[in-house]
């Protein structure tokens, strides 16, 4: 078994085969998630109009194919969050606008839900505090106690085997960006072997 687990990864660096892993982008209206998947996906920033619908794109990074879909945050559109997640192999990315404090209160009752779901609690989630280079942002240990989190334990490899984390970015500054894709790379390796 070993040699097979040796050659798969050797070709799997060689570039022979990709992983796939799917994402879903969540969070509060204005969090940044359509500019953060066009960033991704195109490489360049653009203005966006609020998201009135599932927006569907795939981008690669490293050895594996993401297939993202970026989720309207408006009150009438977050039905749709539990939908697009069929399992605990689909990653959870909730955007949280670490610029706009009742956004964050907001905010902590929807990740509060998700960690609270028989069903969605089993999904790695990643936090992203998002426009950290808004004036007025709060840091990242802020934003754990503002949200409430610092009861769960934080990391790719926790004691709950669910990958679970809070990472600051900015798409503006491409602050953060590197560390979230690195964890997504990450994270499939994990959910692959479980």
């Amino acid at each position: 078994m070993f040699l097979v687990d040796w050659f798969y990864n050797m070709f799997l660096w060689l570039g022979f085969f990709k992983k796939e892993a799917k994402i879903v982008i969540i969070g509060l209206g204005n969090a940044g998630k359509t500019t953060l998947l066009h960033l991704l996906v195109t490489g360049s920033l653009k203005s966006h109009i609020p998201t009135l619908r599932p927006n569907a794109e795939s981008f690669t990074y490293g050895n594996v194919n993401f297939k993202a879909y970026d989720l309207g945050g408006q009150q009438n559109l977050r039905f749709l969050w539990k939908q697009y997640v069929p399992d605990s192999k689909t990653i959870i990315v909730f955007m949280v606008d670490s610029s706009d404090y009742n956004s964050i209160i907001e905010s902590k009752s929807e990740i509060h839900d998700i960690l609270g779901d028989e069903h969605l609690s089993q999904s790695p989630l990643l936090i992203l505090g998002s426009k950290c280079d808004a004036k007025g942002h709060h840091n990242r240990e802020n934003l754990i106690d503002l949200l409430d989190i610092r009861r769960f334990e934080l990391g790719l490899n926790n004691s709950n085997n669910v990958p679970f984390d809070l990472i600051m970015t900015s798409s503006i500054t491409r602050y953060g960006i590197t560390d979230m894709l690195n964890w997504l790379d990450k994270c499939t390796d994990i959910i692959k072997n479980n």
